[in-house]
């Protein structure tokens, strides 16, 4: 499997938006990065109906004994959303452009692990212990094994 190695400065095929670093969740970018570099090698680019990502976030949580959340439709907003909400119900809001696995699953892994670490804040939204509860779920949904992933990611400057 090759995957683009993030070299420093960062290449070109790299969108804008991945180089810019966020002081209150600094790997953030580089995380989103990871998963666009993912995203083509394993050609996730077909976006699937909301009925599916139903399917699938409830298949995720059930796997780790977490409440499934009500998954929405998230028409007029700019990214997708996953976590508690302010009334502490776990949601799941996908725009349609963000209905691809890879998305939906990141999102899924948000509910995860807020659930099970009780982590309601944005602090390090994107931290090492999320991103280790990332990566596992990328290995048990995506065609990669979760060494590869490990790998990959220590090329993208994460911490899990």
């Amino acid at each position: 499997m090759n995957f683009k190695c993030p070299l420093e400065p960062r290449p070109s095929w790299c969108s804008e938006e991945c180089q810019k670093i966020d002081p209150d969740d600094p790997q953030k970018q580089y995380l989103y990065c990871f998963e666009e570099s993912l995203a083509e090698h394993i050609k996730d680019t077909k976006l699937i109906s909301l009925a599916e990502c139903k399917e699938l976030v409830e298949s995720i949580c059930t796997e780790y004994g977490v409440p499934v959340p009500e998954v929405k439709d998230g028409r007029g907003l700019k990214t997708a959303r996953g976590g508690f909400n302010k009334d502490g119900k776990l949601r799941v809001k996908l725009p349609c452009q963000y209905r691809y696995r890879i998305a939906v699953l990141h999102e899924a892994a948000h509910c995860i692990f807020q659930y099970l670490t009780r982590e309601e804040s944005n602090h390090q939204h994107h931290g090492p212990a999320y991103v280790k509860y990332l990566l596992e779920i990328y290995s048990k949904r995506l065609p990669v094994t979760l060494s590869h992933l490990h790998y990959v990611a220590r090329m993208f400057s994460l911490d899990f």
